[in-house]
């Protein structure tokens, strides 16, 4: 009886955090896919959308294989050249850099640097977020007073 409590005490916890995820990403996703079977208008299209989309030769441009010119192919096939490059040597090169500084001496300073790389960016970018709606300097609320959009100008505020 008081193992079968302490397995189910951990669930509650997460409902918030699953709601959050369900409000925030899974219905944003969904309601973006079904939006894209309709035309602006809302007349239903089906996959017409993207047929037009991936049949335009911004997005794949086999042509040019044929005509002996290899670059540009289209932006979906670049994309794909270029997740196929990056990603492995984005991984590996990790990897082998975590194994060489693992047990090297000086190692925390390396893992320091490495990590403060990685969170600065984080950082500027909520001062800048900060600095956009703050009272006092309102740089959001004031483009909106100038364009005349007053209620979201009063929202920020």
């Amino acid at each position: 009886m008081r193992r079968e409590k302490y397995k189910i005490l951990p669930f509650p916890f997460f409902i918030p955090a699953l709601s959050l995820i369900v409000l925030f990403v899974i219905f944003p996703v969904l309601n973006t896919v079904y939006i894209s079977f309709f035309t602006p208008s809302g007349e239903f299209v089906g996959l017409n959308n993207y047929f037009n989309v991936l049949s335009g030769r911004e997005v794949v441009n086999i042509e040019r294989l044929s005509q002996g010119r290899v670059f540009p192919l289209g932006a979906l096939i670049h994309n794909l050249i270029w997740a196929l490059i990056y990603l492995p040597l984005y991984v590996f090169s990790g990897r082998i850099l975590a194994i060489i500084v693992r047990d090297a001496k000086g190692s925390s300073i390396v893992k320091s640097t490495i990590f403060l790389g990685m969170v600065t960016p984080m950082i500027v970018g909520g001062l800048i977020l900060r600095f956009t709606f703050e009272k006092g300097v309102r740089v959001v609320n004031s483009f909106m007073e100038g364009v005349e959009a007053v209620y979201l100008g009063g929202m920020l505020e």
